[in-house]
């Protein structure tokens, strides 16, 4: 995780086990904001329960298996996008993972 000195923006990034984008694909009507996405090559979904521009905050799935994700949740006070940020460091983390064994 990290926050700005003040504490009002945040990143937060985390591994999901045991869930499949399979799960969010076939929910999707639960989200009142929901876009499937290719993030880095790899299957991803934007599923937020509401308007991440009004809100400031915005929740991104990555699968980067059949049974696990990556979840990067953004709370942004002065960004109208804060999605775009939590693209941004799912792509940016994609290359750090270890190898797959």
């Amino acid at each position: 995780m990290w926050r700005t000195p003040n504490g009002h923006d945040a990143l937060q990034l985390a591994v999901n086990k045991d869930r499949s984008i399979q799960e969010y694909y076939d929910n999707k009507s639960t989200f009142t904001d929901y876009e499937e996405l290719t993030i880095a090559g790899y299957p991803a979904v934007r599923a937020n329960q509401g308007n991440p521009a009004q809100d400031g905050a915005c929740s991104i799935f990555l699968a980067v298996s059949n049974t696990e994700m990556i979840h990067s949740f953004t709370t942004q006070t002065d960004v109208t996008d804060p999605c775009a940020i939590s693209e941004k460091a799912l792509e940016a983390s994609i290359p750090t993972l270890p190898a797959a064994k």
